[in-house]
């Protein structure tokens, strides 16, 4: 598999566990109070993972591949984390 394909995977595995995760904590907003905060911190614990992992030795390819996923995952958990500032408790609300 080419390093293209590989960092298009992920690039589409990132956006699809974000994807999942909000509407399934959007869904479930009304009847578990604790679901947004809940997955606000596990967007940020995912960041933190890809952050990580830029600490270590990698070479310069790699190194933008991370950098490109942080700054998406980043976007990503911006938007979250402003539906759960505006409280925000069903996917047809905004």
């Amino acid at each position: 598999m080419s390093s293209r394909r590989i960092k298009l995977i992920g690039l589409l595995g990132l956006q699809i566990i974000w994807t999942m995760d909000s509407t399934n904590a959007l869904k479930n907003a009304r009847s578990d109070k604790k679901i947004m905060a809940a997955t606000d911190q596990a967007f940020l614990d995912m960041l933190n993972s890809l952050i990580e992992v830029t600490t270590q030795e990698l070479n310069k390819i790699d190194r933008v591949k991370y950098e490109t996923l942080i700054t998406i995952h980043l976007h990503q958990r911006d938007i979250f984390n402003d539906l759960v500032r505006q409280c925000t408790l069903a996917v047809t609300t905004f």
